[in-house]
């Protein structure tokens, strides 16, 4: 007898979450990563979200321009009830909407990407000295702010040690959030050092020459502060911009050596404000010309210094660095810098005089500033969200929102990605294609997962703290287009075949609004992680089945989207695109729509290599979809021009969504316009509902909370709030009912007469007292 061999290990998946910002969209961050096994993820969906900073009863009743702060979560939603434990989550440092990583030591310590910023993350204990502030309003990007601040005691002394806890904000009367960016004034010294050859060696990035400078102002900066720092960086020859970028970093004094070669346009004049409230810059000529450049029109050294209230000067003789040395020292002792760095965004962006209302301990503290129509430039912002799922060693990368890596960063692309930040994202993963009993088990227990909010807020004794601990615990979703996409399509055997999938079925569904746009987007994307296996005899049969399956998918994706491959594609004529694109098969495409396909091939390239995969793609290249087929096995997946492979649908509210609305009438008015512009059909308009039911049943809790407290009676707060909860569980209920499958339904139809006889399950009866979940209270 022949000993049987070992069991092949279970498929591992790996699953980053990524982002990019303004100052850098072509580098990707890590927000949060998470390791499973196939074993673990087959027949489940992994949730990809953003859970506010704040807390649940502060999230609810805070404006939309008030969440600006997020914890990235991955987690496994089970609805087969195993408890994965710490598998099942993964959670990564808080991320604001700017782009700031926020984190805690071990200690205990708050860290700004990467850079301590206080002891720790609640009051300090310090504020009760402070008897006076000091304010600088720098309102360059307005609306998004920054408050230089030095709290000084009775004596004059600055008052260190605070943390972001120990400060209040309101601007225009309106309360702000804020973020603590620096919490010390120790000089911070950014030399920046032109890389192209046309400069000297010894100025040249970071040549010896450069390091001994730094590390010999390091020294001397040291003597005014001991914590100061320099940091030596290279740059190409677009000065403008690399001058720019330093503006946007902590720094206090940039020193900026270069030969003058100049590559790119002059700043416009929002990029010249920004400079002028950033850090001065020391410009050094290396080739000692200043005098004669000073005779001639556009002379780049003095032009850099003065946009910064800084100086140029000639590189000193014989490349002796004292002086460079002695005039950054002159500098940073002239300097006042503030002791704290603080950071908001005014949710009333109205121009005119204006004013913001600082408290700290017992002191409260007004600086006016204004807001003319002068245009300003855009602060630095999250620009994209990405994806990377490696599933067996195949990786699949994806743009969840924002920039995909072509041309400028735009202000759409922030609002996106602010949008997405309140959106649901989820992965499902099947092995083989389950029956459509599986799926209907699963959404019935997605349904049944509202036990315990059900149960906790119809329960008379229930406390406010068991209440939102319900609330916490979560609200297991399966979207009906993703039970759709996972569903099978067609005989999966026969009397001579029978299919199976290889690697992983993957199939990603996002719903998330658009922030101050009228736009609620959807999207399914066949992730090209797994691919269909038919065995047979017959190899044209085998090929011609696996064609005919995979093309179901994407027939699918064409019932459930008004934006689809099939519909893009439908009745035009197809080409084979070889590395080049269009660019030989029609040679009178536009350059920009050249660059275009480009890009999105190079964006597909990794997945579907050239030499495994037909690209077929509209002859003319007039829409940019594809057909991509295996030429191995023949599956076959359609792909959009931002190299999704699935549909999509951005639909429209009926008015325009602004941060001025507060958070209850923006979701009300969110919720309703995408129910009656249709999107209540799909998990979008079931999350929005939930969210208005939150916004309704809250506005009735404060118009309660207020009346008792005029009244000095503590005893109706109880009930108002029971009853008002107990009417959002009611909407939920309500919204997930009628949301779920709607739209699928069109292919799923088996599925809605299913569920519409759902009305007398207890756990949504329960709380409405009637048979059916759509008679709520209130």
């Amino acid at each position: 007898e022949s000993a049987a061999s070992e069991a092949e290990p279970a498929l591992p998946v790996c699953l980053r979450l990524l982002a990019t910002t303004t100052d850098a969209p072509d580098t990707p961050f890590e927000l949060v990563q998470a390791q499973w096994s196939a074993e673990q993820l087959a027949g489940r969906q992994v949730r990809i979200g953003f859970k506010p900073a704040a807390g649940t009863l502060e999230t609810l009743s805070a404006r939309l321009g008030n969440l600006r702060a997020f914890s990235p979560v991955l987690s496994v939603q089970a609805l087969d009830g195993e408890d994965l434990g710490e598998d099942a989550v993964a959670v990564g440092d808080v991320i604001t909407l700017d782009g700031d990583r926020v984190a805690l030591d071990e200690t205990g310590a708050v860290l700004v990407n990467d850079e301590p910023v206080a002891a720790s993350a609640g009051p300090s204990g310090h504020a009760p000295r402070i008897a006076s502030i000091d304010v600088r309003v720098d309102a360059s990007c307005f609306p998004d702010m920054r408050l230089g601040l030095t709290p000084r005691d009775a004596g004059g002394a600055a008052v260190e040690g605070l943390s972001v806890a120990d400060f209040a904000l309101e601007d225009e009367d309106e309360t702000v959030s804020h973020s603590l960016r620096r919490s010390d004034n120790a000089p911070r010294i950014l030399f920046l050092a032109d890389e192209s050859l046309s400069m000297p060696r010894v100025f040249r990035g970071a040549a010896p020459e450069m390091q001994a400078l730094a590390d010999h102002v390091r020294d001397m900066a040291r003597r005014i502060h001991p914590r100061a720092r320099v940091t030596v960086r290279g740059t190409s020859s677009r000065l403008w911009g690399h001058l720019i970028e330093a503006a946007e970093s902590q720094a206090d004094l940039v020193v900026y050596a270069t030969d003058g070669d100049l590559v790119g346009g002059a700043p416009g004049a929002a990029d010249l404000r920004f400079l002028e409230a950033g850090p001065p810059a020391l410009v050094i000529d290396v080739d000692r010309n200043l005098a004669e450049e000073r005779n001639r029109s556009g002379n780049v050294f003095d032009a850099m210094a003065q946009a910064t209230g800084g100086e140029a000067m000639d590189a000193p003789e014989g490349n002796d660095m004292a002086p460079i040395a002695a005039a950054i020292q002159r500098m940073l002792r002239t300097q006042d810098r503030p002791l704290y760095t603080l950071a908001y965004r005014a949710l009333d962006a109205s121009p005119g005089e204006r004013q913001v209302n600082i408290a700290a301990g017992s002191v409260r503290q007004t600086a006016r500033y204004t807001i003319d129509a002068a245009p300003r430039r855009r602060a630095r912002k999250l620009a994209s969200l990405r994806l990377e799922l490696d599933v067996g060693g195949h990786t699949v990368n994806r743009v969840l929102a924002g920039h995909d890596g072509l041309g400028e960063v735009t202000d759409d692309h922030v609002s996106t990605v602010h949008g997405a930040m309140l959106g649901l994202h989820m992965i499902g993963f099947e092995g083989a294609p389950p029956a459509l009993s599986v799926l209907l088990d699963d959404v019935l227990r997605a349904k049944l997962g509202l036990e315990r909010l059900d149960r906790t807020l119809v329960d008379p004794a229930a406390s406010l703290e068991q209440m939102i601990d319900a609330i916490e615990a979560g609200i297991p979703v399966l979207p009906g287009e993703l039970v759709t996409m996972m569903s099978r399509t067609g005989h999966l055997s026969g009397e001579d075949f029978s299919v199976s999938e290889q690697g992983l079925r993957a199939i990603l569904y996002s719903a998330h609004p658009v922030m101050g746009s009228d736009r609620f987007v959807k999207r399914v994307d066949i992730l090209p992680t797994g691919r269909i296996s038919v065995l047979s005899p017959d190899a044209a049969f085998r090929r011609q089945q696996a064609f005919d399956l995979s093309l179901d998918l994407n027939l699918a994706e064409a019932a459930l989207f008004e934006r689809s491959t099939a519909g893009l594609l439908d009745g035009r004529s197809l080409a084979s695109l070889g590395r080049w694109g269009f660019r030989y098969l029609e040679p009178g495409l536009p350059d920009t729509e050249q660059e275009s396909w480009h890009h999105l091939m190079a964006q597909l390239r990794p997945s579907f290599p050239f030499s495994r995969t037909y690209y077929l793609a509209p002859s003319g290249g007039a829409v940019r979809a594809m057909w991509l087929v295996d030429k191995q096995s023949a599956n076959i997946v359609g792909v959009l021009e931002d190299a999704s492979g699935g549909g999509s649908q951005a639909e429209r509210i009926a008015r325009e969504l602004s941060e001025l609305d507060r958070a209850i009438s923006a979701i009300n008015l969110l919720a309703g316009a995408a129910g009656a512009a249709g999107a209540l059909s799909g998990v979008g308009g079931v999350s929005l509902g939930i969210a208005a039911a939150y916004g309704q049943r809250l506005a009735r809790l404060y118009g309660a909370v207020a009346m008792s407290v005029i009244l000095m009676d503590a005893g109706g707060i109880a009930p108002a709030l029971r009853l008002a909860l107990a009417g959002m569980a009611c909407e939920v209920v309500k919204n997930i009912t009628l949301g779920v499958f709607a739209d699928a339904g069109r292919i799923a139809g088996l599925a809605v007469t299913t569920f519409s006889t759902l009305e007398n399950i207890d756990g949504i009866v329960g709380l409405s007292g009637g048979k059916s979940p759509t008679a709520c209270p209130l």
